[in-house]
């Protein structure tokens, strides 16, 4: 038998404001979108499939589109990090369990940029990636009768450099942790970076053999291969045996200091991802795809191949032309699906 979907809005239309300056960008929740569209919750921990991207406009603009990128280091290192902040928050519950929120959930920020975007304590050299809503919807509202929460979590630092003190962290999940010096500004915690730093390197080369085993004459502890070396190629070709591909086929890490770098895509190099603001601080995700429209007397109306969104995190850059327009909207279509109606399932089963 068929399973009946339950009654579900798919459709999730916003504009990005323009902020004058030519690139106008922001960053949509679609989980957040859909709660707020559905008036149920939908948890942010999950990989959502997005049928299609649809831009109207009347004037010349390209939408550029970006997201998490997809892979077993992204999937870990949000099941890790989620565990980490289930255990701080359970010294508490294991004693009062009481005091645990009923809409408790594991919300993270895309990069740094976006925490900067939506909380609003601002960071000079970064620039800004604010929060979409969906039409006419805005941010969280402190009056109670129209009130509703969408607050991203934190991992409190004990002994933060100094015995005693306790700092508190956001999360995000791609580019490196800032900890500023200045208390004021936003502290916080790149996940996939953390992740890797958190796992032990494949050790080089592989295999690591005894010096005699390969070049000159033979020592006496190498007599086991020697006894078979009965013609002019055996070196050779143990050499080749010893010495290629005897290195992962990816960038391992590279020495700085007493540390080292992290080469994970989406970490602390931000491999494979580009700034989605040009300026290149904080900003950095993995480019989905773009739609371009040339118009200037009817509403063009354009659409892009959908893609699966980790953590339904979408980021959004809208460059205007020479056409300025009157009315320009993104619609993001969910596809429908299994999981309270929509395609999708929690980043713990990926």
């Amino acid at each position: 038998m068929v399973r009946k979907l339950p009654p579900t809005e798919y459709d999730i239309d916003f504009a990005i404001p323009d902020n004058g300056s030519g690139a106008n960008v922001g960053v949509l929740d679609v989980n957040q979108a859909l709660s707020l569209l559905n008036r149920k919750m939908f948890r942010q921990g999950s990989q959502v499939m997005i049928e299609e991207v649809r831009m109207i406009t009347d004037g010349d603009a390209t939408l550029s589109i970006y997201r998490i990128p997809d892979g077993w280091a992204t999937v870990n290192a949000w099941v890790k990090s989620q565990a980490v902040w289930f255990e701080q928050q359970n010294q508490v519950l294991d004693t009062d369990p009481s005091y645990r929120a009923k809409y408790r959930d594991f919300k993270v920020f895309m990069n740094y940029a976006h925490a900067a975007g939506v909380t609003g304590i601002n960071d000079p050299a970064v620039s800004d990636l604010p929060a979409l809503y969906p039409q006419g919807f805005t941010g969280q509202i402190a009056d109670a009768t129209s009130a509703y929460e969408w607050t991203h979590s934190h991992i409190q630092m004990p002994n933060d450099d100094t015995v005693g003190v306790t700092t508190e962290y956001h999360l995000h999940v791609m580019g490196d942790s800032v900890d500023p010096a200045d208390a004021a500004q936003l502290h916080s915690l790149g996940m996939i970076s953390g992740y890797a730093a958190s796992r032990a390197r494949p050790n080089l080369p592989d295999p690591n053999l005894p010096d005699n085993s390969a070049g000159g004459t033979w020592a006496e502890e190498a007599w086991m291969s020697a006894a078979f070396d009965d013609g002019d190629n055996f070196q050779e070709i143990r050499e080749d045996l010893q010495l290629q591909n005897d290195v992962p086929p990816y960038i391992v890490g590279g020495a700085s200091g007493a540390t080292g770098y992290t080469y994970y895509p989406g970490g602390q190099q931000e491999v494979g991802l580009v700034s989605i603001s040009g300026t290149g601080t904080g900003d950095y995700a993995f480019f989905e795809n773009s739609i371009s429209t040339r118009s200037g007397t009817a509403l063009a109306n354009q659409s892009c191949r959908g893609f699966m969104a980790n953590l339904g995190l979408i980021a959004f850059k809208l460059e205007i032309g020479t056409v300025q327009p009157t009315s320009n909207r993104v619609r993001v279509t969910v596809a429908p699906g299994p999981m309270k109606g929509t395609m999708s399932r929690p980043m713990g089963d990926a």
